[in-house]
């Protein structure tokens, strides 16, 4: 996953970020997947714009923390 700081969204350093991540998986012979809720719009439009499509529809299961 990948969290950028507020005040520093919408400035490129989360595509930069995945682009390098991306590069390194695949000179390791890797193949990389992307995967985020429907509900998770920003997640989704950086996938899509690193080339992944389809997000997926989630059901989330909670635990309570002791």
């Amino acid at each position: 996953g990948i969290i950028t700081v507020k005040n520093k969204r919408r400035q490129g350093y989360g595509f930069a970020t995945c682009v390098h991540l991306l590069e390194e998986i695949k000179k390791r012979g890797l193949i990389p997947i992307w995967t985020c809720d429907v509900a998770n719009p920003e997640s989704a439009a950086l996938a899509e714009k690193l080339g992944f499509k389809n997000p997926t529809a989630y059901d989330f299961l909670y635990f309570p923390q002791r």
